[in-house]
């Protein structure tokens, strides 16, 4: 994938790097010294990464520096004939360089946490810290490896491009069904296990259906291989297998509940239609209690009030004497033919309710 070549020329250090279909020619020794010293490094735990890392940063650094402040430029141009387009080359390798380690280190990490989930008892917490974790890390996987298929020179090579997007989907999927499935099952939510293994049997046959092979693999081999990819194909066909079982019978004790505003088939029979999926033992007649609105003060209606009589009875004499005063009072007060003719007769309302 790549060549750097060195040779020392009148105290003159070049570098000739071949990557990909691109070649260029480093001019500044520095620049050549930190990217050789930093390749050189093959990190076997997760503290040597930064040495290495530390070393492609120099370069990158010094670099952007030699872009931006070289002054013999006719020297550069007679070394090499297109002196921009060389200097983007040997940015955008060392920044590739720069990604793909951090790529390598969040997978060593990864796999040093899925070593320790395997480990774990069936407590549900120490799963969920563990599942937490290793969910940062695949964020940090994704944001990398998104970030490196930006590159110029990347974005451009359509078989680079199409396994660093699989090597992507491939920790999301590893993820999704190596834990987040487990943590599903552990609380009997089978089904929404079945949904993940279903999901990434999907993507991941739709994905490899895209690429047209994968013999030669371009990306270093722990970060993508065949035999990976084989593994975690086996592992979703098995997973899927061991739950969907439990998930029919999941949902054949929960299909079929009878939700809270649905009507049993004795409440249908005169309104609406029943289906034959309607018919069951515990769907006939409603047997949870239910809530009916009252008024919070009661109605009364007097039907007898017309048709009350009352019997005579012979006037006491205060009554008479009071009755005989109130005539009298009444006569001494003149009354118009108009006031007694404007008057309306007041009549008796319906049953007896209105006009008292």
């Amino acid at each position: 994938m790549k060549k750097i070549t060195t040779s020392t020329e009148d105290q003159k250090a070049t570098t000739n790097i071949n990557w990909r279909s691109f070649n260029a020619k480093i001019i500044d020794a520095e620049v050549a010294q930190f990217l050789e010293q930093g390749l050189s490094i093959h990190p076997t735990q997760i503290t040597q990464y930064t040495q290495r890392l530390s070393k492609l940063e120099k370069a990158l650094d010094r670099h952007e520096f030699f872009i931006a402040n070289h002054d013999d430029q006719d020297d550069i141009d007679e070394m090499v004939e297109n002196s921009s387009e060389n200097n983007q080359i040997i940015l955008a390798y060392i920044k590739y360089n720069i990604l793909l380690t951090s790529i390598s280190r969040e997978r060593d990490l990864f796999t040093h946490l899925w070593n320790q989930w395997l480990k774990l008892n069936t407590s549900l917490p120490s799963k969920l810290t563990k599942y937490k974790e290793m969910e940062r890390i695949v964020k940090n996987l994704t944001k990398y490896l998104s970030d490196i298929m930006e590159l110029p020179g990347v974005y451009s090579d359509d078989e680079l491009l199409s396994q660093l997007d699989l090597c992507k989907l491939y920790f999301q999927l590893f993820l999704n069904t190596g834990c987040l499935s487990v943590l599903y099952q552990s609380k009997g939510r089978y089904m929404e296990a079945l949904a993940l293994y279903v999901d990434a049997y999907r993507r991941l046959e739709n994905k490899l259906s895209e690429i047209e092979s994968l013999d030669e693999i371009l990306l270093p081999a722990n970060l993508l291989s065949l035999n990976s990819v084989r593994s975690l194909q086996k592992r979703i066909e098995n997973g899927g297998n061991s739950v969907i079982t439990l998930a029919e019978y999941e949902k054949r004790n929960h299909g079929g509940s009878l939700g809270k505003y649905d009507l049993t088939v004795i409440e249908k029979l005169d309104s609406k239609k029943i289906l034959p999926t309607d018919i069951q033992l515990k769907n006939l007649f409603p047997l949870k209690p239910k809530m009916l609105p009252i008024p919070s003060k009661p109605t009364l209606f007097d039907l007898a009030f017309n048709y009350i009589t009352y019997d005579k009875q012979e006037p006491s004499a205060s009554q008479v004497k009071d009755s005989v005063t109130e005539t009298e009072s009444i006569s001494q007060t003149p009354i118009s033919n108009e006031q007694t003719e404007g008057e309306p007769k007041k009549k008796r309302g319906f049953l007896g309710l209105f006009g008292r």
